[in-house]
């Protein structure tokens, strides 16, 4: 439904808010990530990780990497949905995306939910 977002970006977003490198920001975000984004592990104990990982705290506006960039709907997939409903089908939406990137979408308008 969009063109994606994904790790390397959160990674580049990372390294930026740190100063450190994209990879070192990859190898902090890795052990933590996919539990984290299957709902094993809170927001809380995600950085928490990172934190013991990088040897300090990391304040609230470095841990602001959630960025939406390529949350957009592609055209052609809205455009199928609403054939789709026209065609009288029930058509429903799920995504794997993570709470704090849901809550940026509802704040700028681009999340519905029912």
């Amino acid at each position: 439904m969009t063109a994606g977002g994904g790790s390397s970006s959160l990674s580049t977003d990372l390294a930026e808010q740190l100063k450190i490198t994209p990879d070192r920001a990859a190898e902090l975000l890795s052990p933590s990530w996919s539990n984290f984004v299957r709902g094993k592990i809170t927001e809380q104990a995600f950085w928490g990780s990172i934190e013991r990982r990088y040897g300090k705290p990391i304040s609230t506006t470095q841990r602001d990497i959630w960025e939406t960039k390529g949350m957009e709907p592609l055209p052609s997939m809205v455009q199928l949905v609403h054939r789709l409903k026209t065609h009288g089908y029930n058509v429903a939406l799920l995504s794997n995306t993570i709470p704090a990137t849901t809550q940026y979408l509802k704040a700028d308008g681009s999340c519905h939910t029912r």
